[in-house]
């Protein structure tokens, strides 16, 4: 291994001297072969020593190539034996190359690596130190297990593009990291896809750009963004940004996202959720603590947050938020199982941010989900009988008053019911079935006549406590019939 790297060193600077040039092989290797601290750079260029100027200079040229070998654990050994090569040479590219080993050696931090069209079959590790003559770390490689950028303070340089252009990915985990560049580009036909995306203790300077591409999850933990996370129209099945800073825009317009988490994160300008489809992913996919939630924990936005035409097809979770400004819901649709999923504290924030601009309309909708929300959570709650009684009775007359027909309907329904007991009464009917029955039935009768007030809602004598029951049913029935029409009214 080592000599197919001294031999393919040796023949790359050769290449590049001049054609009169005097330059031997061996002076070559023993200017690689030699450490720095042991040249004497005081001897004559034209005398018999070796000439360390005219090789440096060659060396300095651009990046040494490295073509076409493959690299395992077995020649881990031979690669830490090379660190005099490799930091004579300094900048060295490795081109259709072969990578079965987890990292290769920092060889004290003095080299600069690049990887063409090369392939890495264990999980990778690289540092993100890259040299101004480089435009990306890798260009056209393929990973086929994860690959893990670590420690190094990237700065922005003319030449540099992004770590990665067009390459196959699956697993990229960037940690301790100062990006100063894209991370990834992409040619408009390839399609970018990856399993997992991490950006963990990182600062980003650049914009981290992933829009289009397929994501399984997209992880940020403990970084600061100062450039925009762009991520229009991703389809990614899990989100998460824990004690993370966005000083630029979050944006996820046109995205398909299955689960979305924001905790103690700061957010000091839009976050974007314009068009979002929420939808439900597969436990494979999802963690069962994340399954149907688009949750914000211990969250400041200092502006505002826009689900303007949001498919919510998850639950929502608003109530540990802080906002400085209203966020925008309008036309945001709410699915059936969001509904059910979603807790009323959330419902009154978006109807709150409605009534705040006089939108009476979308603010009547949510509040009736609001009630919804609370009806279902006094399920099993038997110190709030009376309150869980009060809500079931509303919701299937009105719907939370949002439903006039159904009010209608219920009236018409008792139309035919109260007819059906009139013929039963005048027939005789409940007496021939229950003759000791007719004592308890005067009695009714008689405490109902008591109620002065609602004498003009009792009907023939016999039937005093019916009529004035019915009475009072379709009063309310009457009464949740015009509310929903005014609801529907108002402007």
């Amino acid at each position: 291994m080592f000599d197919n790297l001294l031999t393919q060193a040796v023949a790359g600077i050769l290449d590049r001297c001049d054609p009169e040039a005097t330059l031997t092989r061996e002076e070559v290797e023993l200017y690689l072969l030699t450490a720095s601290e042991d040249r004497n750079y005081d001897y004559g260029v034209d005398g018999d020593e070796p000439r360390w100027y005219g090789v440096a200079a060659l060396v300095s040229l651009a990046p040494v190539l490295i073509e076409k070998l493959c690299f395992d654990e077995r020649h881990m050994e031979a690669l830490e034996q090379s660190a005099t090569l490799f930091e004579n040479l300094r900048h060295i590219c490795f081109v259709d190359c072969e990578f079965h080993l987890n990292h290769l050696p920092d060889y004290r931090y003095m080299v600069r690596f690049q990887f063409k069209s090369c392939k890495f079959f264990s999980e990778f590790e690289a540092s993100l130190e890259i040299s101004d003559g480089f435009n990306a770390l890798f260009i056209g490689c393929q990973f086929f297990s994860d690959v893990k950028l670590v420690w190094g303070d990237l700065a922005k340089n003319a030449t540099m593009k992004a770590i990665f252009i067009d390459c196959l990915l699956r697993n990229v985990v960037v940690d301790g990291v100062r990006l100063d560049v894209q991370l990834f580009d992409f040619s408009a036909e390839q399609k970018p896809c990856l399993e997992k995306l991490v950006i963990d203790n990182c600062s980003v300077i650049e914009d981290l750009d992933v829009s289009d591409f397929k994501l399984g999850e997209l992880v940020i933990r403990d970084s600061a963004f100062k450039g925009a996370l762009k991520a229009k129209s991703v389809v990614l099945d899990k989100f998460v940004a824990e004690s993370s800073k966005f000083k630029s825009i979050v944006d996820f317009e046109g995205a398909t996202v299955c689960a979305m988490s924001f905790e103690r994160c700061m957010l000091t300008n839009v976050l974007n959720l314009e068009s979002v489809r929420f939808e439900r992913g597969s436990k494979k996919n999802i963690a069962e603590d994340m399954q149907s939630i688009v949750g914000f924990r211990f969250c400041t936005f200092d502006k505002m947050i826009n689900f303007r035409n949001v498919r919510f097809g998850i639950a929502l979770d608003l109530r540990l938020s802080n906002r400085k400004e209203l966020p925008n819901f309008l036309g945001a649709v709410f699915k059936r199982a969001a509904r059910k999923k979603t807790d009323r504290e959330t419902f009154r924030i978006i109807k709150n941010s409605f009534e705040a601009v006089g939108n009476h309309v979308e603010a009547n909708e949510y509040f009736a989900m609001e009630m919804e929300a609370y009806r279902l959570e006094l399920k099993g709650r038997f110190d709030k009988l009376s309150e869980r009684f009060l809500l079931t009775c509303n919701y299937w007359m009105s719907k939370h008053g949002q439903s006039y027909l159904l009010p209608l309907f219920w009236i018409a329904l008792l139309m035919f019911v109260f007819q059906g007991v009139r013929y039963g009464f005048e027939q005789n009917r409940l007496y021939l079935l229950f003759p000791d029955i007719e004592q308890f039935v005067s009695a009714m009768n008689a405490w109902a006549s008591s109620l002065i007030i609602f004498k003009p809602l009792m009907g023939e004598e016999g039937l005093e406590f019916v009529s004035l029951l019915f009475g009072v049913l379709f009063s309310t029935l009457v009464w949740q019939t015009l509310s929903a029409i005014r609801r529907h009214m108002r402007k």
